[in-house]
């Protein structure tokens, strides 16, 4: 837990530098071009200002997603929303330079997701620093996972997994702040970072919200305090009625994403589910989708999970629950459909940040 101004002012120091460091590796890393799904939340952005509309007329890769001859986007609503100000940005560019640079658009939006991964890192370091970890550990355990993990991979790319991952730690970071100081305002800010979580990705992002339910209903019922659970509810709810109006613009049914109505084709059931088992296997062991492979020092991380459980054992709970849920979660599913033979497990991408906070209570108790 920080203490003292002059703790404080140390903290926001080192916090900016990191900043600074993570961003500027970032950007050199760069490829100069964006992952296929944000160049298509782009242009969706820019029909959205200039036709006011979320459709895209014309063939795109995704043939399912259309609906009354228009492409949607199968992902949430904050995606295409925060592409604005790029698009903005990139009028005037092109006002101001003539004649227009070629592909000035897909090189903004390649760069457009380093910003949402630097600061998902400084959510983590704060985190961190809540905890009780040290400053030394602590930014060492910020460099490890954005540089060490799949984070590194998908920070340099407009991924909208990042903004995913930033809007969980954000919400378990005010979770924990509560937790500690007891404010009620601490629980409406998870509420609002749970929604725009809900609204980011696809349906799995249902199991994040769902596990935050659960852990403040059993906070409420220890302290026998109910509004804790309902303000975060109430702030949580405007966010479902978005999704479920999001829902209805692309599909014409409130309760069905671009993806589940994919699904609900019958010649598409068999891919609803797989053998749990094997998809663990998958995730964890396999060459082309195990999370070791591509985060290797996760593996070092499980060796402060007992410390962890010993110092925080609310939140080593929280956080186990999350990340085993999310895993069977995506076991469950094929893992060809998500592309993980190909891409790496992009789709624990969220989770990573949970797996390596052990690794920081583990570096603690080896340097005290």
């Amino acid at each position: 837990m920080i203490t003292g101004k002059f703790e404080r002012r140390i903290d926001f120091a080192i916090k900016w530098k990191l900043a600074l460091l993570i961003g500027l590796v970032y950007l050199l890393c760069s490829s100069g071009f964006p992952w296929i799904e944000a160049g298509l939340q782009l242009r969706i952005a820019e029909s959205l200002l200039k036709d006011r509309s979320f459709g895209l007329k014309g063939y795109m890769p995704y043939p399912f997603f259309y609906r009354a001859g228009l492409f949607y986007d199968p992902h949430g609503i904050t995606n295409v929303i925060y592409f604005i100000p790029l698009v903005l940005l990139k009028n005037f560019i092109v006002g101001i330079i003539s004649p227009p640079l070629d592909n000035l658009d897909l090189f903004l939006c390649s760069l457009w997701g380093i910003p949402v991964a630097v600061f998902g890192s400084l959510v983590f370091f704060a985190l961190l620093r809540q905890l009780g970890i040290s400053l030394r550990v602590a930014v060492l355990t910020t460099l490890c996972l954005s540089f060490a993990t799949i984070v590194f991979a998908y920070g340099v790319n407009s991924y909208e997994g990042n903004l995913n991952k930033l809007f969980l730690l954000s919400s378990i970071y005010f979770i924990y702040l509560f937790s500690k100081k007891n404010k009620i305002r601490y629980v409406s800010y998870a509420g609002i970072f749970a929604g725009l979580m809900l609204n980011s990705r696809i349906e799995l992002s249902a199991v994040f919200v769902f596990c935050l339910v659960l852990f403040l209903g059993y906070e409420s019922w220890v302290r026998r305090n109910f509004m804790i659970i309902l303000t975060f509810l109430m702030c949580l709810f405007p966010f479902v009625l978005l999704w479920a109006w999001y829902n209805a613009v692309r599909t014409g049914f409130w309760y069905l994403t671009p993806l589940m109505a994919v699904f609900s084709l019958p010649e598409q059931k068999i891919y609803w589910f797989q053998n749990i088992v094997n998809g663990l296997r998958g995730l964890l062991f396999s060459a082309g989708t195990s999370i070791f492979v591509f985060s290797p020092i996760v593996a070092v991380s499980f060796l402060g999970w007992i410390e962890f459980l010993r110092r925080q054992k609310k939140m080593a709970i929280l956080f186990l629950f999350i990340i085993i849920s999310f895993l069977l979660a995506n076991a469950a599913i094929p893992t060809g459909f998500f592309g993980l033979s190909c891409w790496g497990p992009r789709y624990t991408l969220e989770i990573t940040p949970l797996m390596m906070v052990p690794l920081a209570f583990w570096l603690s108790k080896d340097s005290s």
